[in-house]
């Protein structure tokens, strides 16, 4: 099994967040047109980044189900999160997975520790017991 480039792994995350940021942005504007207590745009933009959060929370748990360990964003890129052992990661795994990569200020520290230990697997991965596969990769 290969293990996923950083590249693949970093444009399938952005993808992922993409995403989530429709339901965010949908929220601010609705938000914004109530007006009175939610006339600030700071407080609008927390609650939409709160949104964000959520959405992320869970559709990806709901993409990695359906399709096997992959999201939308994955899934473009050609990668599945596997165990070490090769087989599909549990719910829980992916649960997990959700709730730590929808945090940016943690994803950007992991994309900083990826580059500077020069290593394809990521906090995230060592903390759910998983690897991110290229499914796409001759050798497999």
């Amino acid at each position: 099994m290969k293990i996923a480039r950083y590249e693949k792994r970093m444009f399938g995350w952005v993808i992922d967040e993409i995403m989530a940021l429709g339901p965010a942005i949908a929220f601010f504007f609705f938000i914004r047109t109530l007006g009175g207590a939610f006339s600030s745009v700071y407080l609008a933009l927390v609650l939409s980044f709160l949104v964000q959060y959520v959405a992320y929370f869970i559709l990806v748990p709901i993409f990695m189900g359906m399709s096997g360990g992959s999201t939308l964003g994955m899934l473009i890129f050609g990668i599945r999160c596997y165990t070490p052992e090769g087989g599909h990661i549990s719910g829980g795994q992916c649960f997990l997975r959700s709730l730590l990569t929808g945090i940016w200020a943690m994803d950007l520290l992991n994309a900083v520790y990826m580059l500077l230990v020069h290593t394809e697997r990521s906090v995230f991965d060592r903390l759910t017991d998983s690897l991110v596969i290229d499914f796409r990769h001759p050798d497999l």
